[in-house]
């Protein structure tokens, strides 16, 4: 069992992140939170979640033990496999997941990409009051802007982003093209931000 990886940034993408340790490159599959986490260039340092299964081998990164914890528990919920699990977390923030779990939220959660209604309903069933995550720092460290982004290049990264995560690229234009009109002229805002907003509004039109 891998338990982290630390190591030379080949690739960042808003979905995956390939790092060279000792000579191999690792291919790893994250959330939009720990990309935001991460420096573009240098040295990387994610906590791992290997998945062995008849259909799948693969790796999955999370900059903290808290998402992976999220992960793994999201993963023991019946009808929630990996790529949904990714889609919630990149879709949510640790601490807003287990408020909603607190306050048995359906419509939060349904609001996210590729949870319906049923699928919220058993993951408050089988998560409330057991998953305790203690997520502390500062959960608006990820509201920074992004000096140095443009608005077309944040356009086009989140748009890679959507569609890895299972949306159409003409829905995904669509929402963020809407979603950046809405943004003040003076502040941009996180791929991270973008994103999530994107895939709320998506959510909300299934």
């Amino acid at each position: 069992m891998y338990e982290f990886l630390r190591g030379q940034i080949f690739r960042r993408l808003p979905t995956l992140l390939v790092v060279e340790a000792a000579g191999v490159g690792y291919s790893v599959q994250i959330p939009l939170s720990t990309y935001s986490d991460l420096p573009e260039g240098g040295e990387a340092f994610v906590w791992l979640h290997h998945q062995v299964s008849e259909n799948e081998v693969a790796l999955y990164g999370f900059a903290t033990e808290v998402e992976r914890r999220l992960f793994r528990a999201l993963i023991g919920v019946k009808g929630v496999g990996p790529r949904l699990a990714i889609q919630i977390l990149s879709g949510t923030t640790p601490d807003r997941f287990v408020d909603a779990l607190r306050d048995r939220d359906v419509a939060s959660l349904t609001r996210i990409k590729g949870i319906g209604k049923k699928t919220a309903e058993r993951i408050l069933v089988e998560l409330s009051g057991r998953l305790i995550l203690n997520a502390g720092g500062d959960s608006s460290s990820s509201e920074k802007s992004l000096s140095g982004s443009s608005t077309s290049s944040l356009h086009e990264d989140g748009i890679r982003a959507m569609v890895a995560l299972g949306i159409s690229e003409s829905d995904a234009d669509r929402v963020l093209v809407s979603v950046q009109k809405e943004w003040s002229e003076s502040t941009v805002p996180t791929l991270e931000l973008l994103v999530r907003e994107g895939l709320r509004r998506c959510g909300s039109m299934s």
